[in-house]
């Protein structure tokens, strides 16, 4: 889920955010037959945790291809104070922790600037946003207990907060809908884990309508604030004491007709410990614009990225006859009437190119299974002809490592994905 530009932000955007629920496709019936769950071991270690692909929580409906983790969450200074929240969206394409304030039961302390109240806003490029006030948690990640690490006092959202200020228009801007309910996101919260290291970065820094911060100046009238880079929302892997250079998933791989569940394993740190020391990898190194470029059907497309926060393969638009999009309420998809055999070639600023071969089925066959939620085959149209989405499939059958902008990693300096 990788955060669009705002109206007044400037800094790198990324676009696609991209969680389709099957109940509005079509998609919650058909065959029950019980599809294979393949895995990868979770290695033992404090900067481990376990991943899952698979039902959601209560009252998301069915969604398919969401990589949920679980978060410990403490109030700051208190060892027991805690609460564990599970089913939460683990996203490489966008930066901190986002929470439905309907899954928090902690009194966790608010953010107040001048004792004026601090909200965020984030908006994604499918015309959703998440809005809410500001709050400071000690959270905790890996080891078996998710006492690994710990972000010490870290700002996260509360979306969805009962008696919040109304979103103002830059947020709330016409035609985006509010993520504020489990039904809306088919999680309990986002779990950012991007290469950036803050949710706007400098230009929040300096301009004070950046789209990002407001505060309540009380009865709900917002204003925009600039606020420092140490303020802002922060990608939870940069405070820890150690592994904080980036990250590690690693998924199986999953058969062609999908699988009921897939269970994998973020690790934390890149070259820090014997279970994240990469391999034999290419590196995709981004340009300022945050893309590396994808030469994929006879055309070189400028804004290639990978985001275990789409649950699909994303690219093309809805009228191109080589990529048939499905019939009904489920055009967000695409229905070739046999499975395509594809390829893409990556191409980095630093010289690196990968191939990857993949497939789209048709996605109504793939729905018909009512209790398959792996699929490595899923895609549907992003909406331009200038990107390409590596979403979830693409984390399938591989280890995909995303270092942090300015981090020293043994593959050089963040910002990359590695696979």
């Amino acid at each position: 889920m990788t955060h669009s530009l705002t109206f007044y932000h400037f800094g790198r955007a990324l676009v696609l955010s991209l969680v389709w629920l099957l109940a509005s496709c079509g998609g919650g019936g058909g065959s029950s037959n019980t599809p294979p769950s393949p895995a990868v071991t979770v290695p033992p270690g404090a900067n481990v945790q376990a991943l899952r692909v698979g039902p959601g929580p209560a009252g998301s409906g069915r969604v398919v291809n969401l990589l949920y983790t679980s978060v410990r969450l403490c109030v700051p200074g208190s060892s027991t104070n805690c609460q564990t929240i599970d089913n939460v969206l683990v996203d490489t394409g966008s930066t901190g922790l986002r929470l439905l304030n309907a899954a928090v039961s902690l009194p966790l302390p608010l953010v107040k600037v001048a004792d004026q109240q601090l909200y965020n806003c984030v908006q994604f490029i499918d015309q959703s946003y998440m809005w809410g006030p500001v709050a400071t948690a000690d959270v905790y990640l890996g080891g078996t207990a998710l006492d690994g690490e710990k972000a010490a006092s870290l700002r996260i959202q509360l979306a969805g907060t009962t008696g919040a200020a109304t979103a103002p228009s830059v947020c709330a801007s016409t035609g985006f809908t509010p993520i504020t309910a489990v039904s809306d996101l088919g999680a309990n919260g986002i779990l950012g884990i991007g290469p950036d290291r803050e949710d706007c970065g400098i230009d929040c820094e300096f301009i004070t309508n950046n789209g990002y911060y407001h505060v309540d100046q009380g009865g709900g009238d917002l204003t925009g604030i600039a606020i420092s880079r140490a303020e802002q929302l922060l990608q939870p892997v940069t405070r820890f004491a150690a592994n904080n250079n980036g990250t590690l998933i690693s998924l199986p791989a999953v058969p062609s007709t999908g699988a009921a569940s897939a269970t994998g394993a973020l690790i934390f740190g890149i070259g820090t410990q014997a279970n994240n020391a990469p391999g034999t990898v290419s590196k995709m190194a981004p340009n300022p614009s945050g893309y590396f470029a994808t030469t994929f059907d006879g055309r070189t497309l400028i804004q290639g990225f990978v985001d275990s926060g789409s649950n699909g393969w994303f690219f093309g638009v809805d009228n191109d006859p080589a990529f048939p999009t499905c019939e009904g309420s489920a055009t967000d998809w695409y229905c070739p009437t046999s499975a395509l055999t594809l390829q893409a070639v990556n191409s980095s600023v630093n010289g690196q190119t990968s191939t990857v071969n993949f497939s789209i089925a048709n996605a109504i066959a793939l729905f018909s299974n009512a209790n398959t939620y792996a699929m490595s085959n899923l895609g549907g149209p992003i909406g331009d002809d200038l990107s390409f989405d590596f979403g979830l499939p693409f984390f399938y059958g591989r280890q995909v490592y995303t270092a942090i902008s300015g981090a020293n990693t043994p593959l050089g300096s963040g910002p990359y994905v590695a696979y």
